[in-house]
């Protein structure tokens, strides 16, 4: 090969590497655009979900604190207004002591349920829901109907308690049935009209192995659209103009009946809430 070929060849070999790195260099150009984005987008969902379990650790933390001052609180003038003591005191002090009885009840009761809403966030089993026999008009319904009853009486709502001398037994866990309850007692009593009448009723199924449950009211039923496509659906409300509510309450009762093995749905005509759980 003479010196001219190889300095031609020198060159156009150079000429072809500059080439093909520069195509290289692109392609890597083009990949990390590409990717860009998504490595954002993944770093920004991570913190996203650093910021959401930091809240979580936060707000548990606060309401723990909150429990046992608020208890102690609430025995402490519970003893005052029911035992002897109550005798001592003229009608006005008894009523202002029971209102705020009332008030530290339905506290409490709130408490209970953002916890064990906040924990059915992240759950994914059934495994660690310790279930005990429990008697539904006692531990669950009673507590719920004392602690609304200043507003219940405010609103003149009228509550038809069916469960009341049916003496129905469960073997559930206490938190979750409550909170579930809670929540759409509470949604009655936040929603309906003023004179509205709420009804609480059960019944079982021997055949399918289940206890039903229904909430009820008088009140206008739900938008046709909202129940059939979000009803049950994270951050959903039927009023998006209104500031109460958060929009989560009624998936996560879902969540929690499904771990317990039950469901829930909704009856339109009858503005009807109904769940069950499994007979064990």
């Amino acid at each position: 090969m003479s010196q001219y070929s190889l300095r031609t060849f020198t060159i156009k070999y150079k000429i072809h590497i500059r080439k093909r790195c520069k195509m290289n260099f692109a392609k890597i150009i083009e990949t990390v655009k590409n990717a860009f984005p998504v490595i954002m987008s993944r770093k920004k969902a991570i913190k996203m979900r650093e910021h959401e379990e930091a809240f979580k650790d936060f707000f548990m933390n606060i309401t723990h604190e909150m429990k046992q001052p608020l208890a102690a609180a609430l025995g402490f003038v519970g003893r005052v207004v029911h035992e002897k003591c109550g005798e001592l005191l003229n009608d006005d002090a008894k009523m202002y002591l029971q209102k705020a009885h009332i008030g530290l009840s339905a506290m409490e009761l709130n408490i209970m349920r953002s916890l064990t809403e906040i924990a059915m966030l992240d759950f994914k089993d059934d495994e660690s829901l310790a279930k005990v026999i429990t008697d539904i008009q006692a531990v669950i319904i009673k507590p719920i109907l004392y602690a609304h009853s200043d507003k219940i009486q405010e609103k003149g709502i009228r509550v038809e308690n069916k469960i009341e001398f049916s003496k129905i037994t469960l073997r559930t866990n206490r938190s979750c049935l409550s909170a579930v309850f809670g929540n759409l007692f509470n949604n009655s009593v936040k929603y309906g009209p003023q004179d509205c009448e709420i009804i609480l009723d059960s019944y079982i199924n021997a055949e399918e192995k289940r206890r039903y449950f229904s909430v009820s009211d008088s009140g206008d039923p739900l938008d046709e659209e909202f129940v059939k496509n979000r009803l049950f659906e994270m951050f959903q409300r039927a009023d998006p103009t209104s500031k109460e509510g958060t929009g989560v309450g009624l998936c996560i009762n879902r969540k929690i009946l499904r771990l317990l093995g039950g469901d829930i749905t909704y009856n339109r005509e009858k503005h009807e809430f109904l769940f069950w759980l499994p007979i064990e």
